[in-house]
């Protein structure tokens, strides 16, 4: 046969191996769902592996790490992305890495420390190698991977408080999408990816601008086609408008946000089930319904399992639950769970739950011991301990969810002498209100003394001296102070500065006299009228007398609940007398001939001498000696 006429054999092409660019894409960007998109992960891995491409394997496993710390789906294989990572990127050679590849190692290095729950100190060196590599001019090609490595950057530079470098890197994401909105549409579906870690970023750190990230991340939704991406950015937009809503006390809003969270979430996205227990949980807690907000924590730590969470993760939402057990008072739970994460965190990570467990621990001590006024030396020690650790690990914030808690430890604090100047500068840069028992230790707008004399602390506004003042305006708010903390009828008031003017009269004087009496402080709201009554603003303002009403009221408790004579009954009841002479220092206003005020002095005499006379026949029942002469020798002089 001629050899012209006889047919070559030749054998078929391999298919040729996408790049694991095109790989991410289509995994990521276009699979029907999270577990969908691992498996083509996966499949394309064990291709690189048995072809021996280190680089392909390398850059795959960033990225698998990647898109679990942007979108929190589902974190099977966690440690094993990790472990194919370690082994693929030594194996590289750093001088024939282009820009694509550092980037895509920077990138699995920062997503790797995330998951493992590194210390930020340790991040560093590979934080600023990923900013490097994205601040390097990228190529419509880079979209997709670029997307990642910005989302996961995000969390770190939020970790140093970068804010400078997070504006920056927002800036820069901005231009490459108005560059790449029409490439494709996994290209699309990164931008949204990138805009909804943009928008958690700020919820965080700048909510004034949240809106405008939201308007941007709403643009770009239209344009998405239907995906699991497209679906977790649902989820995630009706989450920060609970979010939102929790913060604002709206609780329609709330309920709202958190039915949007139900019909946005997907059965294969364990996290979304963990977010929305989360946020139910809190709504739970602040509105006192602890059986349901204990039902919400159950799944929380059941979604967590099932998500297979690294405890770097992980320990976040197990804060989430201690913050449920902080709003509720239960400090037991809450140092119970502290202790919990901190068991389970690396050396460097331990600080901050060790922290939040010693204030636990402080608070639970200080709820025992059943009065205001009792500090402990144990919870002493744990309150300096709590606050120091708050302190060496810049987390001035502490229990912002949970005002009551913070408002408690550093009621105490102040009043202990412990961490004052960081406590100070925590509360000026998140104000809570204060309990009713804190006392003048506490930075009140305004704080005054009336027994033994008028002595008046507050900031005046400016051009107004108070003894410069009428003594109108003065006397009205003296008035108002002596009578303590349920305040003083207008029509006593008007009564006792005008007696010798008719209703009308009467009323515009005092009208007049009020308003005088605000304009002299720079802070508003001091003093209020409401319902016909006149009462100082009990979250901005202490007086002694207020506090002395409350120290009767504790006194009267502490001996009613006496069941026994013990030497430490005593010490508690020394320390409620000798708080009620740091207090009762003299007459109510003395100096003050005007009658109505001889008339609270003497009504405040009157309860002093009761609460000391019952106080001395309890100690000389139970003979305490030092209890009965410290009750007996004042009463001489009352």
């Amino acid at each position: 046969m001629p050899a012209s006429n006889v047919t070559p054999f030749r054998r078929p092409l391999a298919a040729p191996h996408p790049p694991w660019q095109d790989v991410l894409h289509d995994a990521a960007g276009k699979s029907p769902d999270a577990a969908v998109a691992f498996e083509r992960l996966e499949e394309a891995f064990a291709a690189a592996s048995a072809r021996g491409d280190a680089v392909a394997q390398m850059a795959l496993s960033a990225h698998a790490m990647a898109f679990m710390v942007a979108d929190w789906s589902r974190f099977n294989g966690w440690l094993v992305w990790i472990a194919r990572f370690d082994a693929a990127s030594p194996l590289l050679d750093d001088a024939l890495c282009d820009t694509e590849v550092s980037l895509a190692r920077a990138t699995g290095e920062m997503a790797s420390a995330l998951l493992r729950g590194a210390s930020v100190d340790t991040m560093v060196r590979t934080g600023t190698q990923l900013q490097s590599c994205i601040e390097a001019p990228p190529t419509a090609h880079q979209a997709t991977h670029t997307a990642l490595a910005a989302a996961v950057l995000l969390p770190f530079l939020q970790m140093t408080n970068a804010v400078s470098d997070a504006q920056l890197l927002h800036a820069r994401m901005t231009a490459c999408w108005s560059r790449w909105a029409e490439t494709n549409d996994a290209t699309r579906l990164f931008a949204l990816l990138w805009l909804a870690a943009w928008a958690q970023h700020l919820y965080f750190s700048d909510r004034a601008r949240l809106p405008n990230a939201i308007e941007q991340l709403d643009a770009k939704m239209d344009a998405a086609q239907k995906s699991i991406l497209k679906c977790g950015i649902n989820f995630r937009r009706a989450r920060f408008a609970t979010d939102s809503a929790l913060h604002d006390r709206n609780n329609e809003l709330v309920e709202r946000g958190l039915r949007a969270m139900l019909d946005a979430m997907h059965p294969d996205r364990p996290m979304e089930r963990v977010i929305y227990n989360a946020q139910a949980a809190a709504f739970a807690s602040a509105r006192s319904d602890s059986d349901a907000a204990f039902d919400h924590i159950k799944h929380i730590n059941r979604g967590l399992e099932e998500a297979v969470c690294p405890p770097g993760i992980g320990s976040t939402y197990r804060m989430r639950e201690a913050t449920v057990y902080f709003v509720l008072q239960r400090y037991d739970l809450a140092a119970q769970t502290m202790e919990s994460i901190a068991r389970d965190a690396t050396d460097a990570q331990r600080a901050v739950p060790m922290g939040y467990a010693a204030l636990a621990r402080a608070l639970e001590s200080f709820q025992q011991s059943g009065t205001s006024w009792s500090v402990s030396p144990q919870c002493a020690s744990y309150l300096r301990d709590g606050l120091a650790a708050m302190r060496k690990t810049s987390t001035p914030e502490f229990f912002f969810s949970a005002p009551k808690a913070r408002a408690a430890a550093c009621a105490i604090a102040l009043r202990q002498d412990i961490e004052v100047d960081f406590v100070l500068a925590s509360l000026k840069r998140r104000p809570v209100p204060p309990p009713r028992w804190a006392d003048d230790h506490w930075p009140w707008a305004m704080s005054v003394r009336s027994f033994g004399g008028f002595r008046m602390q507050a900031k005046l506004a400016e051009g107004q001296r108070a003894d410069k003042a009428s003594s109108r305006p003065l006397l009205l708010l003296k008035l108002i102070v002596a009578h303590g903390e349920k305040g003083v009828p207008v029509s006593t008031a008007m009564d006792a500065l005008w007696p010798e003017q008719d209703g009308d009269q009467a009323e515009h004087a005092l009208t007049v006299t009020l308003q005088r009496l605000r304009k002299l402080f720079v802070e508003e709201d001091l003093v209020l009228r409401n319902d016909g009554w006149l009462t100082l603003n009990a979250g901005k303002v202490w007086t002694d007398v207020r506090a002395l009403e409350m120290q009767l009221e504790a006194m009267s408790s502490a001996l009613i609940e006496r069941t026994g004579s013990s030497v430490a009954d005593e010490a508690q009841l020394l320390q409620l007398v000798r708080r009620l002479f740091d207090l009762y220092r003299g007459d109510c206003l003395q100096g003050i001939d005007e009658a109505w005020a001889k008339d609270r002095a003497v009504h405040y005499r009157t309860q002093v001498t009761s609460a000391l006379r019952l106080y001395a026949s309890y100690a000389s029942r139970a003979g305490y000696t030092v209890l009965l002469e410290m009750c007996s020798s004042p009463m001489q002089s009352l």
